[in-house]
């Protein structure tokens, strides 16, 4: 039995990791999250410790020791540390060497990236200013809170110690960071529209090519989130804090993660290759889209396919490298607004070539346009706190969270998404539309298996936060964590999943259900939901409803007021089989039989009904409470859900074979 317990705990979190211009910079807060963490934890085994809670990826922390199994080409590419852990420790131990080694990580890190980006390009003056802010930010960054007991039932120490909030920043003066909110940007400039602001960046991008866009000015915090990647490698440094020292190391990192838009146009673009399989007009017409975008934004810093494009590209026998490597070259709304911002007569040449080609493609393909949205998903465990208070609980605990952890990347990969993160009970990742909600599903029935086997009862809420390409990311992430908290866990209940549709206009609906009402008793592999917006895709042979029925049955729910219906839902089931019948649906000459309309009234009012999870003080569940029906979100969502279904390989297969 261990002498002593040591909780720690690194932030902030969601103000360091949200706050992005684009997803590079989101994954690296994440990843640098994860990695200082990870550091934490490396100094806490140097001196004898045993982390207890959560069980450690052991490949990240050799990763960072330096150590040759990391070297074998298995380096992290995610974070996968969380936050906070608990250690077993002896009475030798000291804290201090934890805090210090931090501390000492963050601060080569930033000196290493001063050193390579700006020491050599700022003259005496600007480099001191620059200096003097860079010095402040980077070394009030970080909040670091730990406690030290001799009681391993004491959990909430921890939490006690952080409300204590005696981390106080520094007060930041003149123009802000157009990504990290609040701090003061490098320059030192104090008017937003002086010259000298536009002149100091100008002269670093030019200079360094440092990924900065024009007119985009950083904070230190900033800086080192955009550009520690293309440096990480060259870390290498020696805490002499412990006995016989510890390493701290980084390790090569590719800067190439997928834009917003290429996620959301990656099951089109797989689409458009299937079809290219037996058009080799459009095969060419994809060809010339590549190099144009090539020539548009460059040679891209690495491979960024997902599953759906590498798949199709193995099915057409399509060569991935002729496949347009920039997301923005997807979108005719992007390359209007590049034509037009374009202040050279070359760059507004190579904005127009690319337009035309994609056009070409759009026409050759016969698929309509991709659709400007994208999902954020976020995951997490359900009261997993209250749990850990039970001390024989923890190991079983942490080994269901192991199990979990170790198959999240493959899920989110196969379902074509991108992870971020997925260390603990929390997953983060960037999916398409498309495969969001088969993605939520199956991470949900993962984490419930690997929790099963250990014999605790635990569950997993989900949120999906789909967005126009268009809005700022920050915001984003914002409304994804609001979502989680607010909708999935408080108001349905936990062990629930909540989806928001925001439009580029604003925001379009907010919908949830109980994981246990939208996968049914008999726990299917697909939420009723996705089924029935395959159903209302009007050009998969054998479909015998549109979206236009659910644009009528809106009409009429608000002509009668939703929040007059009954909570049961069979006014809005009657409403229904009546529309249904009086629409005289029918498939091939036949009229649909009642039975079939009845049923499908039957699915579409239990996705319209609002309920919430009830449960007992053990947390379990005991049923389920009805809630009236206060909209028509249900149907807005089927109606915008069947928008991506012409995108699924088997609708692209059966339009090839009518």
């Amino acid at each position: 039995m261990a002498d002593q317990y040591f909780h720690f705990t690194l932030g902030p979190v969601q103000s360091f990791v949200a706050q992005a211009r684009r997803t590079r910079d989101f994954w690296a807060g994440s990843f640098l999250l994860s990695w200082l963490s990870g550091v934490a934890m490396v100094a806490v085994q140097e001196q004898s410790g045993k982390i207890s809670f959560p069980v450690p990826d052991e490949s990240f922390l050799d990763a960072i020791r330096g150590s040759k199994v990391a070297a074998a080409g298995a380096e992290p590419k995610q974070g996968s540390i969380p936050n906070r852990f608990m250690a077993e420790v002896n009475h030798e131990f000291d804290p201090d060497v934890v805090i210090n080694a931090v501390y000492a990580a963050w601060e080569g890190l930033a000196e290493l990236i001063w050193q390579q980006d700006l020491q050599g390009q700022l003259d005496d003056q600007q480099r001191a200013i620059s200096r003097d802010i860079w010095q402040r930010q980077v070394q009030s960054c970080w909040e670091i809170n730990w406690v030290l007991t001799e009681n391993e039932a004491e959990s909430q120490l921890l939490t006690r110690r952080k409300n204590w909030r005696s981390h106080l920043p520094p007060p930041e003066p003149g123009v802000k960071c157009m990504m990290m909110s609040g701090l003061q940007e490098l320059s030192g400039t104090t008017h937003p529209h002086a010259p000298a602001l536009a002149t100091y960046w100008q002269a670093l991008n030019s200079d360094k090519g440092l990924d900065l866009r024009p007119r985009e000015y950083l904070s230190a915090i900033g800086f080192i989130k955009r550009r520690f990647v293309r440096h990480f490698e060259k870390l290498n440094l020696r805490y002499e804090g412990v006995h016989q020292g510890m390493s701290v190391c980084g390790w090569t990192l590719s800067p190439r993660v997928p834009s917003v838009n290429w996620v959301a146009a990656s099951f089109w673009l797989a689409a458009v290759i299937r079809r290219s399989q037996q058009n080799q007009p459009l095969a060419d017409a994809l060809k010339t889209l590549a190099y144009a975008s090539a020539e548009l934004n460059g040679k891209p810093d690495g491979n960024t396919k997902t599953a759906c494009i590498q798949a199709a590209c193995q099915q057409a026998g399509f060569s991935e490298y002729h496949c347009p490597a920039d997301g923005e070259s997807l979108f005719e709304e992007a390359l209007v607004s590049a034509i037009a911002a374009a202040e050279r007569p070359a760059e507004k040449a190579a904005a127009q070539q690319t337009l035309d080609a994609l056009n070409a493609v759009c026409k050759l393909s016969d698929l309509p346009r991709p659709e400007p949205y994208y999902a954020v998903l976020l995951m997490d465990g359900d009261s997993l706190g209250k749990q850990m208070s039970e001390v024989k609980r923890q190991g079983p605990i942490s080994t269901a969270l192991e199990a979990f952890i170790s198959q999240v990347d493959q899920i989110v990969q196969q379902h074509s998404g991108f992870l971020v993160y997925a260390g603990g009970d929390d997953v983060m990742a960037l999916m398409p539309v498309e495969s969001a909600i088969p993605c939520a599903t199956e991470l949900r029935n993962h984490y419930r298996d690997c929790f099963r086997q250990q014999n605790i009862h635990s569950s997993l809420s989900g949120a999906i936060e789909c967005a126009h390409i268009r809005q700022p990311l920050t915001d984003v992430l914002a409304s994804s964590h609001q979502l989680l908290d607010e909708v999935a866990k408080d108001q349905t209940g936990r062990d629930a999943l909540a989806i928001r549709v925001t439009k580029h206009s604003g925001p379009h609906l907010v919908w949830s259900q109980p994981w246990a009402v939208l996968l049914g008793e008999t726990e299917q592999p697909m939420p009723e939901v996705q089924q029935l917006a395959q159903q209302f895709y009007s050009t998969v042979p054998g479909s015998i409803f549109s979206s236009s029925f659910l644009y009528r049955l809106i009409a009429l729910g608000n002509a009668l007021d939703w929040q007059q219906l009954d909570e049961s839902g069979e006014t809005l089931q009657a409403m229904i089989v009546a529309e249904l019948a009086r629409s005289g649906v029918a498939t091939e000459g036949q009229t649909v039989e009642r039975t079939a309309l009845v049923s499908l009234a039957q699915q579409m009012s239990q996705l319209g009904v609002r309920y919430q999870r009830q449960v007992n003080k053990q947390g379990v569940a005991t049923g389920f409470q009805k809630t009236a029906i206060t909209d028509d979100d249900a149907l807005k969502l089927l109606i915008f859900l069947a928008r991506f279904c012409p995108f699924q390989p088997a609708a692209v297969a059966d339009r090839e074979v009518s």
